[in-house]
């Protein structure tokens, strides 16, 4: 453990031009609930499930389903024969009405493009809306959270590329 001082959690909704959802206030108070156990400067090693676990809890009391260790959240996307799911995507957490999907990254979520099959599943997810995506600030010498904004500015500035979701946050902690 480092003994650098916990950083502010920080986070950014997109689109730029639309205010944050207050239904989402909820997942960021359970961030900010869990921010100095989850720290990126104070706990450099934390990996995404160890993450998930630390806001585990909170993110319960708000109404979430979310992934434990032998326990996985899945959402279907194709049916089958007399409707049973073909095929599903897990998620790291779903809010109760099936809108909000949360997924939590650490380090290798901006150097394996984890944030961007995040992405692309909640696009494929039926009723799903919105999209949480928890980001370390820093990883190593990458400036996790950063990078990530960049590249949803890109994405939510160009012309040649729209998403079925209502929104995203992009949270750092």
């Amino acid at each position: 453990m480092s003994n650098t001082s916990p950083a502010p959690l920080v986070w950014r909704y997109y689109p730029r031009s639309h205010a944050l959802p207050e239904h989402l206030l909820d997942v960021v108070a359970a961030f900010e609930a869990a921010r100095v156990e989850m720290d990126s400067n104070t706990h450099p090693g934390l990996k995404s499930n160890s993450a998930l676990e630390i806001v585990r809890p909170e993110l319960e009391r708000r109404g979430y389903r979310v992934k434990q260790p032998n326990k996985k959240v899945r959402v279907p996307v194709l049916y089958g024969e007399n409707g049973s799911p073909e095929k599903t995507y897990e998620v790291d957490a779903l809010s109760s009405d099936g809108l909000t999907v949360v997924e939590v990254e650490a380090g290798t979520g901006v150097a394996n493009n984890g944030y961007l099959k995040d992405l692309f599943q909640a696009c494929l997810l039926p009723n799903v809306q919105y999209l949480v995506v928890a980001m370390r600030q820093v990883y190593q010498a990458s400036r996790n959270y950063e990078n990530v904004c960049v590249a949803f500015d890109t994405l939510y500035t160009s012309t040649r590329f729209s998403l079925p979701l209502r929104g995203v946050l992009v949270l750092g902690y």
